[in-house]
């Protein structure tokens, strides 16, 4: 479960305008149909900072562009039975160095329906599968 929307800066500034008319903190909640809790942040931080803005979230930076995740996507759409090893060296091809493991989380669902070990088994493999998968048949 993620984290909910954040209010705008508009709001905020309704919020702070109510409280400087004398409105109570319940009264701007229900008047602007937001929780108790965020009207009385939008003051606590009015106060303390100044901005009506968010601050700056902490978090580990992407290491890949919004391109790359392209390179990515077309690679595996064209090619699905290529290996993470062949993916990896395209991207080192374009400058950008990744562990086998961040390209399997970036596109895990692109191709086939359960995920990439779907999508980067080699031919020998994929009939084993299929003879794996028909009726009747047992290990």
């Amino acid at each position: 479960m993620g984290r909910k929307a954040s209010l705008t800066p508009t709001k905020r500034a309704q919020i702070v305008a109510l409280n400087d008319l004398g409105y109570s903190e319940r009264k701007i909640a229900m008047k602007l149909t937001c929780s108790k809790t965020a009207v009385h942040t939008a003051l606590a931080n009015h106060r303390v900072r100044g901005s009506y803005t968010d601050q700056k979230r902490t978090g580990r930076p992407r290491k890949t562009t919004p391109q790359d995740d392209r390179v990515i996507r077309r690679a595996v759409v064209k090619s699905p039975s290529s290996s993470l090893t062949k993916l990896r060296s395209i991207l080192l091809d374009r400058g950008v160095r990744l562990d086998k493991s961040t390209i399997s989380r970036r596109y895990s669902g692109v191709v086939g329906g359960s995920g990439w070990w779907m999508s980067v088994v080699g031919p020998k493999d994929a009939r084993l599968e299929i003879v794996w998968a028909m009726p009747g048949y047992y290990l």
